[in-house]
């Protein structure tokens, strides 16, 4: 869902990058049900928002595949559910700390020395070096911490992520279903399916988030509204990981494949005689017309049961 405005962008965008997907403009959806139980959580990051997720380039097989498989088994008892991402581009202090943490660590600073380096130890760092003045020791050679290799690479992993877009999210589950225990299930089985992308040790983690109060979660589901609070900062190739368009690799029932493509028409088609409708082909709509010496001519139409070949050709007589 995406505002009026950026529609012919997003649609441009998206054909770039899968030129043989199709675009249907449906109405909103709807999950909830009269009388049933409503539960639903945010996921929030366990870490500063410099710290990588796993991506999709480190996993084995799709991550959304999980997911969709997941929702696929949410049937019973009038049950659904729905995960939504709110998007918007990240304020552009964002790589700040990260800068910052990579930047010491690189200086010989121990790793959790610079990670737990807050502004207030900063600020009694300047106070006590130069009010209380800096106590000199020159027979002490200066140590420089040797980072180990796990620590390189999780230092490598922040750089990568500072490197890309960054982009601020609300990721928001929600589960409906007639019986209180089969939603809660559900919920839990939806956020459990996000713990693939979590790295434990110098990487970040998903946590849920579940509002005591669940009308203002609900109410910005319906909205998609914005949630300062539950944001979560990624870049665009863990936002990648997250979502995307589903593969033909991507094994997981009820995922509504095109049969067939539209193609687009002829650039020879002529411009003057019968119409018989019109081609709408990536937003352009081309009336389709048929000459009078080209009625005359035999020719063979090609359709489904029930498109209404039959009639054509009746009206055409």
């Amino acid at each position: 869902t995406i505002p009026e405005h950026m529609r012919q962008f997003a649609e441009q965008q998206i054909q770039a990058q899968s030129p043989h997907a199709e675009i249907e403009q449906i109405p909103d959806y709807n999950i909830f049900r009269e009388n049933s139980v409503i539960l639903g959580a945010y996921l929030i990051s366990q870490n500063s928002a410099t710290f990588p997720f796993k991506t999709y380039k480190t996993m084995d097989s799709d991550p959304m595949a999980s997911i969709l498989n997941t929702l696929s088994k949410i049937n019973e008892h009038n049950s659904s559910a729905g995960i939504q991402f709110t998007i918007r581009s990240a304020r552009s202090n964002w790589r700040r700390s990260g800068i910052d943490l990579t930047r010491r660590v690189r200086k010989g600073e121990k790793f959790e020395h610079a990670l737990h380096k807050n502004k207030k130890s900063k600020a009694f760092g300047f106070i006590s070096e130069n009010v209380l003045g800096k106590k000199e020791n020159k027979n002490k050679p200066e140590e420089k911490y040797q980072l180990s290799p796990k620590e390189e690479e999780m230092i490598k992993g922040i750089e990568d992520k500072l490197s890309k877009a960054g982009i601020e999210i609300n990721a928001r589950i929600i589960s409906v279903s007639d019986d209180e225990t089969i939603t809660r299930n559900n919920l839990d089985n939806l956020i459990n399916s996000f713990s693939q992308y979590n790295l434990y040790r110098y990487g970040n983690s998903f946590k849920a988030s579940v509002p005591r109060k669940q009308t203002m979660l609900i109410r910005d589901f319906i909205y998609r509204s914005f949630n300062e609070k539950q944001r979560v900062i990624v870049n665009t190739e863990e936002m990648a990981g997250l979502w995307h368009l589903p593969l033909h690799s991507t094994e997981a029932p009820n995922i509504k494949w095109l049969g067939a493509r539209k193609a687009p028409p002829p650039s020879n088609i002529p411009k003057e005689g019968l119409l018989l409708g019109h081609s709408e082909y990536r937003g352009i709509d081309v009336p389709i017309y048929m000459k009078e010496e080209d009625r005359r001519r035999h020719l063979y139409i090609i359709g489904k049961s029930g498109v209404g070949k039959s009639v054509y050709l009746a009206n055409l007589a």
